[in-house]
């Protein structure tokens, strides 16, 4: 766990918070005597800037755009400006903040941004009360789009999320106008020491539709690891996927799962007196 994330989960902790986690309600908590957080959502002039968080006499202001449609990316967004607020302004490290699409981008290497989206990302889905739902159920596209339902959150940020804490073996890829981002592993995927060629999407593998309002898978399908361009070496013979198209944003969303290896049976030959 980042120091970001230690920071939000400790503030979830501290604060008593329960799903879905509200930035809004946030700033209200945590504002104190000499120290005010105000939080509004209104239109932005500059179209490039989804929100700004700055430093005001006696306390901070955070600004969220009022055009970004999507309902998720206006919550991250008001949580990574919370993020510059508790990690940034109220330390003295810097005292404003514009953010653009970039700065919200997982592979940003900007390290204050990035900090900023860890503890967005760990404040709005906190491990503590999403941590037991991800380990105790089998990974699936049903399983983000649950979790995504109880912490109002996008399903891209809540895949990212539940890839990050799982125990398991697995990683998100996302294709989008024909080209493959760089991957999001598990804990236990970048141990393994796994690579993941930045491949186009693999012909002939099967696809769901991205719907809103239709539940999403709620099981992965068999593959060969090569299908992924994945060296097969310490892989078993076959690992699981599932993909998610999203027509309007030209975007594919896929989980892949590396099933555990079953120990061989010895064979044991007969004894000898």
């Amino acid at each position: 766990m980042t120091k970001a994330e230690h920071e939000a989960e400790s503030l979830v902790f501290d604060l008593g918070l329960s799903l879905p986690i509200l930035p809004e309600s946030v700033c209200k908590l945590i504002s104190e005597p000499g120290f005010h957080v105000s939080y509004e959502v209104e239109p932005m002039q500059t179209g490039g800037f989804l929100g700004m968080s700055q430093a005001v006499d006696g306390g901070a202001l955070i600004i969220v755009n009022e055009g970004i449609e999507n309902t998720g990316r206006k919550k991250f967004t008001g949580a990574h400006e919370i993020g510059h607020v508790v990690l940034h302004i109220q330390k003295g490290i810097k005292n404003s903040f514009k953010c653009t699409k970039s700065d919200f981008f997982a592979g940003t290497k900007a390290s204050l941004e990035r900090e900023a989206n860890e503890f967005a990302s760990s404040l709005i889905m906190p491990k503590a009360l999403i941590g037991d739902v991800v380990r105790q159920n089998d990974l699936s596209w049903q399983l983000i789009q649950s979790i995504r339902q109880d912490c109002g959150t996008s399903l891209e940020a809540t895949a990212r999320r539940v890839i990050s804490i799982s125990d398991d073996v697995c990683a998100l890829l996302i294709h989008k106008d024909g080209k493959m981002w760089f991957p999001i592993k598990s804990k236990h995927f970048k141990s393994a020491k796994h690579f993941v060629p930045m491949c186009l999407f693999p012909k002939g593998m099967e696809t769901f539709p991205d719907s809103p309002t239709e539940e999403l898978p709620d099981y992965l399908l068999d593959c060969d690891p090569t299908d992924w361009g994945l060296d097969d070496k310490g892989l078993p013979d076959s690992i699981q996927y599932c993909s998610i198209r999203n027509e309007e944003h030209d975007k594919t969303m896929t989980l892949l799962f590396v099933p555990e290896v079953d120990e061989e049976d010895t064979e044991w030959d007969d004894p000898t007196f």
